[in-house]
């Protein structure tokens, strides 16, 4: 898996090593805090679509069995 994911794009191991990047923003409190849809940028949906991608791959390797146990994990760490 490892080798297949790292063949497509070494971004999409970088995601499963280190987890998903969330666009974040400052408030007016100086915390971060994530962005939302409107106020995302193309790099922002492009880091969201790696995120999306490396999940794609792992759940179209898992049988149906496990599928389902996985289908809500929102993140490569979780599966």
């Amino acid at each position: 898996m490892r080798l297949f994911i790292k063949s497509n794009d070494y971004v999409l191991w970088d995601v499963v090593e280190d987890g998903p990047t969330i666009p974040m923003k400052r408030d007016k409190k100086g915390r971060l805090v994530p962005k939302t849809r409107a106020e995302m940028i193309d790099e922002d949906r492009r880091r969201l679509q790696v995120n999306d991608k490396a999940l794609h791959i792992i759940f179209c390797a898992l049988g149906p069995d496990m599928y389902v146990k996985m289908a809500y994990c929102t993140s490569e760490k979780e599966v």
